[in-house]
């Protein structure tokens, strides 16, 4: 029961972090694709350097350009040999974390079995023996209100 709400807690993460990889995935492509289209308005401006929107520029002004906006897409996209290594630590963590889960229902199961074991795991009973073994018994009631024969002669 508890192994299960576990897996599908595990499994739904498991989902959000896939998305989020697809997403990143899809804005690496994006950055790809925009990367070979600049280096294709490059080579067009180079051969025919009037057609590129009418301006007319130097390749000093198209390496600057390059440059520029080469800085702003990988400030904006992380490195994917980053990317990388964080999907390996995300997919470590994961496992540990369903390493920690497994040893921990190990653990439940192992103490529900000896609980059986003793007799103490009751379907109607407490569940636990040192709660019923430290509860407290109320004095008798007679020997406080009666009075005792004194063990001292007069």
């Amino acid at each position: 029961m508890e192994l299960d709400a576990r897996e599908e807690a595990l499994a739904e993460r498991k989902t959000v972090l896939d998305g989020r990889e697809k997403a990143l995935d899809e804005r690496q492509n994006a950055l790809d694709q925009r990367e070979k289209a600049l280096a294709q308005k490059e080579k067009a401006a180079v051969t025919n350097p009037t057609d590129v929107q009418g301006q007319t520029s130097g390749p000093a002004q198209m390496q600057a350009e390059r440059d520029r906006i080469t800085q702003q897409l990988s400030a904006s996209a992380p490195d994917p040999s980053q990317l990388q290594a964080q999907k390996a630590q995300k997919e470590n963590e994961r496992q540990q974390q369903s390493q920690r889960e497994l040893e921990e229902f190990k653990a439940e199961r192992e103490r529900v079995r000896q609980l059986k074991l003793t007799g103490a795991f009751m379907s109607g009973g407490a569940a636990y023996p040192a709660a019923s073994a430290t509860s407290p018994t109320p004095p008798p009631a007679e020997e406080a209100t009666s009075p005792s024969p004194s063990q001292t002669p007069e």
